[in-house]
């Protein structure tokens, strides 16, 4: 679960562990997330995003774009995201890791030094 007001931007990042070239583990997987609220209702769903063999991707939600007011006085969201994993071969799941996330604050976006980050495993 993660907290995001308006003006931040939760991003999540899925990576395809496996190694280039490997035996089944060569081929790109597919992610796509879901946002739920704080009472599991789905608020929010990606595209489709394919992750080659040894990469990673990272999916992003805008607080501002979520349509629900939030707590009173800052528009807060509770939110849980869901990273659904697909392939069309054989990979070797062990290699697909959690995904992370991370809140930014849109204002300081390309500053590194004012970047807010919660990583989540």
């Amino acid at each position: 679960m993660a907290g995001v007001v308006r003006g931040e931007t939760l991003r999540l990042t899925a990576s395809n562990g496996n190694e280039p070239g490997s035996r089944g583990g060569s081929e790109p997987v597919f992610a796509m997330a879901t946002l739920y609220d704080a009472h599991g209702n789905p608020i929010a769903q990606s595209v489709e995003v394919e992750i080659p063999a040894g990469e990673f991707r990272s999916i992003e939600f805008d607080r501002d774009n979520l349509h629900l007011a939030g707590e009173p006085g800052t528009g807060r969201v509770q939110v849980r995201a869901l990273v659904r994993y697909r392939s069309f071969s054989i990979v070797d799941r062990t290699q697909l890791s959690p995904p992370s996330s991370e809140i930014i604050d849109k204002e300081h976006r390309d500053d590194d030094r004012h970047r807010q980050l919660l990583q989540c495993r």
